[in-house]
């Protein structure tokens, strides 16, 4: 760069098959970043552009990571060449000229994936509040797991990394499998990366069927039964009794099951006697301190939202709202109830008790103010005011349109079939004076909230 250059060019394609036989190649996100901290330490960065040419990009989130961490430019030309294949396929000029799918030149195909990946792009900028690619590069506005100290310090220099991971040498070694002579050995695949839990060919999941299966037995939950089916016409809703030996083989398949979560490479471990159980708290008092999380009336749906609140009301936790306000008929207890399980306030619920609630003991309130009336506002317990997404960290909560029905769109002042979206981070909560602002407004209803409030945070924004 200091001898006038003005551009980097970083290239995993092989110039030909000699190049192809005796090298390999870097993963391209990591000698990006590498590159890029290196300019900027060199005081170089400002004065270079990068561009990426590599056969590892193809999904809108692998050109967000290498625009993250610092190129200016990518040329996919692996996915360019598969498009163009796709084109040639006999069975695509078929498709074509049988016109079910639109008939396009090779070109006019490659410009369309092209738009494909800008248009997701543009759409990650947005939901961090951002508008021009210029600010995305080089902002990393990541998070990482599973890589090592090194590997962050010579590429992702400044990217939190909270449990460590690979080493640069472990990164090396995958790399190296990816060789020619691997490929000649006609090793099979373990699985083939889908991503729902297909048994023979897909990977473990741990929120699979057969768990899920093996969970409905153990509480009697048959899903065969339902409101839109016989459910009042066998005993009990449908519902068997709870049974303990179903539950020990849920558990046993737990055990046993293959490593999934991060939580499962850790175990309890105490050189101390256990304590009475005597000593121990009630299941009551415990009970207290669970919280739900924060999911909408929306996200979920009306017979989900309401029986998660009635459940958690009847152990003692705390159930949130989230963003999409409450019915106000969900503020009182029940009180006609028959002999059932049946009340005309839910005639959708079976199983119900006199004196349940289906209020959410925490009530959220976020930057799209979506249900937020003074009937939201009293009937909470806790007001919670969210600062940024949890599930979703960067992004905004978005309910697409078919999912505003004329039920949801009565709550959260709206129009039946209108996508509704909360704005992400920087967009909702700018500063100590909004928060002022909401906790007047609050206060103006009632001083009690003042007392009575949480703070939803994401660790990493500020």
């Amino acid at each position: 760069m200091r001898a006038g250059a003005e551009v980097i060019i970083l290239s995993d394609f092989a110039e030909d098959q000699k190049s192809l036989e005796s090298t390999t190649y870097i993963p391209p996100l990591l000698i990006v970043g590498a590159v890029h901290h290196r300019l900027i330490a060199e005081g170089l960065r400002m004065d270079a552009g990068v561009i990426v040419e590599t056969g590892s990009a193809w999904s809108t989130h692998h050109f967000a990571c290498l625009v993250g961490y610092g190129a200016n430019a990518v040329h996919p030309y692996l996915a360019l060449e598969t498009v163009r294949q796709w084109h040639g396929n006999v069975k695509t000029r078929k498709q074509m000229e049988s016109g079910r799918i639109t008939k396009s030149s090779v070109v006019e195909a490659q410009e369309n994936y092209r738009n494909a990946v800008e248009a997701g792009m543009l759409k990650i900028l947005s939901k961090m509040g951002i508008s021009l690619l210029t600010s995305y590069s080089g902002a990393q506005i990541f998070e990482v797991m599973g890589l090592g100290s090194d590997v962050i310090d010579t590429s992702f220099k400044g990217t939190t990394s909270r449990i460590g991971g690979m080493s640069m040498e472990e990164i090396a070694s995958e790399v190296a499998m990816m060789r020619p002579e691997v490929f000649d050995a006609k090793m099979k695949l373990i699985n083939y990366g889908y991503y729902k839990p297909i048994p023979k060919m897909g990977e473990y999941h741990a929120n699979s069927s057969d768990l899920a299966k093996l969970l409905h037995n153990a509480i009697g939950l048959d899903k065969k039964v339902s409101a839109a089916t016989n459910r009042d016409d066998v005993e009990n809703d449908g519902v068997k009794p709870a049974s303990a030996a179903d539950y020990e083989i849920f558990k046993k398949s737990l055990e046993s099951a293959p490593l999934a979560n991060i939580r499962d490479l850790l175990d309890f471990e105490s050189d101390r006697e256990s304590i009475s159980i005597d000593e121990v708290e009630p299941a009551s008092e415990i009970m207290k301190r669970f919280c739900t999380g924060a999911m909408s009336l929306g996200a979920l749906s009306r017979e989900a939202h309401e029986t998660l609140a009635i459940a958690v009301n009847r152990v003692g936790g705390k159930s949130n709202s989230g963003e999409g306000g409450e019915d106000v008929i969900r503020g009182k207890p029940l009180e006609n109830v028959d002999e059932r399980g049946r009340s005309p306030t839910f005639p959708h619920l079976a199983g119900l008790k006199n004196g349940d609630s289906a209020n959410s003991f925490v009530h959220q309130v976020a930057s799209g103010r979506f249900g937020v009336t003074p009937e939201f506002l009293v009937t909470a317990k806790q007001l919670e005011i969210k600062m940024a997404q949890g599930a979703k960290p960067g992004e905004g909560g978005q309910l697409p349109g078919p999912k505003v029905s004329e039920y949801i769109a009565g709550l959260r002042a709206s129009k039946q079939g209108v996508t509704l979206i909360s704005p992400p981070p920087h967009h909702d909560i700018y500063s100590i004076e909004v928060c002022s602002m909401q906790l007047f407004g609050f206060n103006a209803l009632n001083d009690w909230f003042t007392s009575h409030l949480s703070f939803s945070l994401i660790v990493g924004y500020q």
